[in-house]
């Protein structure tokens, strides 16, 4: 993720214009009638241009600005990830989590007033999933609603109360919003709902499977060797019953993200090969940041594990519809808020 400047802007123009080019020249050939599209298609890729521009500027602008102190404050105190940042790397995480404000737009649904705490949990948990990628953006993501309860996932996305009717805490849309349960936000499960929820989108809003959509090459074929052998050994707690369904793709990828950065040492502890190739695909490590949840802790007694303490950040750095279930079954060993 990166903050919009003048040269990803003359990029972009650029890159319009050729676009612009390669759908004209062909109508300019046809002949004189088809040619008469030409200005259309113009004026439809200046529209496309300036509402870009328009975009970065905003993004660029909040970023200059800053978080205000309120928002910056709640942030400090609900992320772990930000709160362990120092000097340039704190400074970098403020004007991406500013920029990421700016872009798109948190609404409360049904009364529901969005206030610093619910932007800075929001903000931080979506910025900690690409602070390590430069290279991602949350192209797809559109507005992020708060919805003041549970809701129906049948597609009317009604708020739920009766007993038998299921429901869910959250939800990234196939269209891009993302919608949140304001209760399971703020409480349990907290923070791995919203990290849950950004990790669908960074999958892709579309055709989700369980791959990062900025994955290429070899680094794509080796989170696909991880992701299947992954899946075969289950995640940490995991006590499948019998006829259980096996897990797809895109929910244990969501679920695997909330332990990689909310119970980093755990995972590294008991699915050491899961956390080396989650590693990989976020370029962070934090489990061996000394303020990460359980750093230090001793594994249970028995177990003959010994936690591995590597640096925080990697040494070479380069440059709907899927719900958070909440009617699982929960494990008191792991997170409230998987599905």
């Amino acid at each position: 993720m990166r903050i919009p400047d003048r040269a990803s802007m003359r990029r972009r123009f650029y890159l319009s214009c050729i676009a612009w080019s390669a759908v004209c020249l062909p109508l300019v050939l046809a002949g004189p009638r088809a040619a008469l599209l030409v200005p259309f298609v113009a004026a439809v890729g200046a529209v496309e241009y300036l509402a870009y521009r328009r975009s970065a500027m905003r993004r660029a602008k909040a970023a200059d600005a800053g978080l205000d102190r309120e928002t910056e404050e709640a942030m400090r105190a609900c992320s772990w990830f930000y709160a362990s940042l120092e000097g340039e790397e704190a400074s970098n995480f403020e004007r991406l989590a500013a920029a990421f404000l700016a872009g798109h737009r948190i609404t409360g649904v049904s009364g529901v007033e969005v206030t610093p705490s619910m932007r800075a949990l929001i903000a931080s948990s979506a910025v900690m999933l690409v602070f390590g990628r430069p290279d991602w953006e949350y192209d797809g993501l559109g507005e992020i609603l708060i919805y003041p309860g549970s809701f129906a996932d049948d597609g009317s996305f009604e708020l739920t109360g009766e007993r038998g009717r299921r429901s869910v805490l959250g939800m990234a849309h196939h269209l891009g919003d993302v919608i949140i349960s304001l209760p399971h936000l703020l409480g349990g499960p907290g923070a791995a709902l919203a990290v849950h929820e950004f990790t669908h989108v960074i999958d892709g809003v579309k055709g989700a499977d369980g791959i990062p959509s900025g994955l290429r090459g070899e680094e794509l074929a080796r989170w696909k060797r991880t992701l299947d052998e992954a899946m075969k050994q289950g995640l940490p707690g995991d006590r499948p019953l019998p006829g259980d369904p096996p897990p797809s793709p895109v929910e244990f990828l969501a679920s695997a993200a909330e332990f990689f950065f909310l119970q980093p040492a755990r995972l590294l502890r008991e699915r050491p090969g899961l956390y080396a190739g989650m590693k990989e695909v976020f370029r962070l490590d934090p489990a061996s940041c000394p303020t990460s949840p359980g750093y230090g802790e001793e594994p249970p007694a028995g177990t003959g594990d010994s936690p591995q303490v590597p640096s925080f950040r990697p040494r070479r750095r380069e440059a709907p519809s899927r719900a958070f279930r909440g009617r699982v079954r929960r494990s008191s060993d792991r997170p409230e808020s998987r599905s």
